[in-house]
């Protein structure tokens, strides 16, 4: 990857895949008619990309999605990217001005780049979903961030995500992981302002959102999720022992370990039945 935030559980260490392997790995999920998301590190340093999505449409693939920083995209790469058939572009921007997000993403300059790859993306009519994960140095900037996706790239949705202590390569650390009561504010200010400018928000419904009972009352429909079956978090989240007389335990991923670790679970509150 071109960029290297310090949240990230992808390792940028490993070799590129060969595009054999590539290939087959598109071609095998769209038989099984699986959704398509080409990811990384970041799939634009591909000079193949397009072809890969072209590929996929053409092997039957319903849905086919790039999740990129979006710091290469200009306007052709844009448009030849629309031309192969991408449904939906995921671009990963984490405050809403250039200082906090280069040192987020510890790659200066590459905030104007990425407003720019969107900007491309727009023009040519992709549906484009911003990522924002909640860590530490971007506490209070989710507001700002909805309110750029809204005057800037109208019918943007944004995805949001809580910093995932998931893998060995996020540090488990105060200085990168707030505790979720130091977040919830800062996310209720944004879930309203997306409301009040049509912004659709995803991402509540993952692994990488908060425990349901300590939503706002007034937003807990945006967090609800369909029931969660025994096994689908393969063990790394937990429902600890505030969780078992919780009436909203069955619709609740609960807490991920690390943040257990870290934190312990006090600020848990069963929600009465």
């Amino acid at each position: 990857c071109n960029q290297a935030c310090a949240f990230c559980f992808v390792s940028t260490h490993l070799p590129s895949a060969p595009r054999a392997d590539v290939e087959r790995a598109i071609l095998e999920a769209a038989r099984e008619g699986a959704a398509i998301a080409i990811s990384g590190g970041e799939p634009t340093l591909d000079p193949a990309l397009p072809e890969y999505v072209r590929l996929a449409k053409d092997a039957g693939a319903d849905f086919v999605e790039i999740q990129s920083n979006a710091t290469r995209i200009d306007d052709a790469l844009a448009a030849s990217l629309e031309r192969a058939g991408t449904d939906v572009i995921h671009v990963s921007l984490h405050a809403a001005d250039a200082a906090l997000s280069d040192a987020i993403t510890d790659a200066p300059g590459t905030f104007d780049q990425t407003v720019r790859g969107l900007d491309a993306l727009h023009a040519v009519g992709l549906r484009l979903r911003l990522s924002y994960v909640f860590h530490r140095r971007n506490l209070a900037a989710f507001a700002d961030l909805i309110e750029l996706a809204a005057a800037r790239w109208p019918g943007a949705s944004v995805a949001v995500s809580f910093v995932a202590p998931s893998t060995d390569l996020v540090p488990r650390t105060e200085a990168l992981i707030p505790r979720y009561r130091e977040v919830m504010p800062h996310l209720a200010a944004g879930i309203r302002i997306a409301r009040e400018r049509g912004v659709a928000l995803s991402g509540f419904e993952s692994l990488c959102g908060v425990p349901l009972c300590l939503a706002p009352p007034d937003l807990l429909d945006v967090f609800a999720v369909a029931e969660v079956d025994d096994g689908y978090t393969d063990g790394e989240t937990l429902h600890p022992a505030p969780c078992d007389d919780c009436a909203l335990r069955a619709r609740c991923f609960g807490v991920r370990r690390g943040y257990v670790e870290l934190y312990g679970t006090d600020e848990l509150s069963p929600l009465p039945r």
